[in-house]
């Protein structure tokens, strides 16, 4: 699948065509997305490319203003290290969790905020995983008061998971590859 063709996917789940464009030509911009060929010739996007289409859609309400969207996703960091001690940035959970579909599973939601720097992956369980800008006065505050107040853009498991599905190599890609 390549970018357009994952664009023309999200509309199927209330995106706006118009709005994706805009979001992913500021991603190309930032080299976030691969550039180079159109129609069959395009390169196809993986499970990072498609998270951050996702993170950023959830992210912005207003889709000119997607790269400055993106440089703040960009600095989400979970108020927990990874499992091996370094530091875990949203982007990249959200493409581990996009690239390994049986751990997405255990995933609820997840909820970007539009009017401040957090994010939050709410597990089918009740774990929370927290993410917020290093700029954030509340980063080492274990109860993160200071989000109580603000407006979210949800990714929700049944768009994860279909989009997981959707960027999946398919078995020919794979046999040929």
């Amino acid at each position: 699948m390549n970018v357009r063709q994952f664009e023309k996917f999200l509309t199927q789940y209330g995106a706006s065509a118009a709005s994706l464009d805009m979001i992913t030509r500021k991603l190309r911009s930032m080299e976030l997305l691969p550039v180079g060929g159109r129609g069959p010739n395009a390169p196809t996007i993986g499970p990072a490319e498609a998270a951050w289409i996702l993170l950023v859609l959830a992210g912005s309400s207003i889709p000119t203003a997607a790269d400055a969207t993106a440089s703040r996703i960009r600095s989400l960091k979970s108020v927990k290290k990874h499992a091996d001690g370094s530091d875990w940035f949203l982007h990249h959970a959200i493409r581990d969790l996009l690239g390994h579909r049986d751990t997405l599973a255990t995933v609820k939601e997840v909820r970007v905020c539009r009017t401040t720097s957090a994010a939050t992956i709410i597990y089918e369980d009740g774990r929370e995983d927290h993410f917020v800008g290093s700029i954030l006065p509340f980063l080492n505050n274990p109860d993160l008061r200071g989000l109580d107040f603000r407006v979210d853009g949800v990714l929700s498991k049944h768009l994860l998971l279909h989009s997981a599905q959707a960027i999946a190599p398919t078995e020919e890609a794979k046999v040929s590859g």
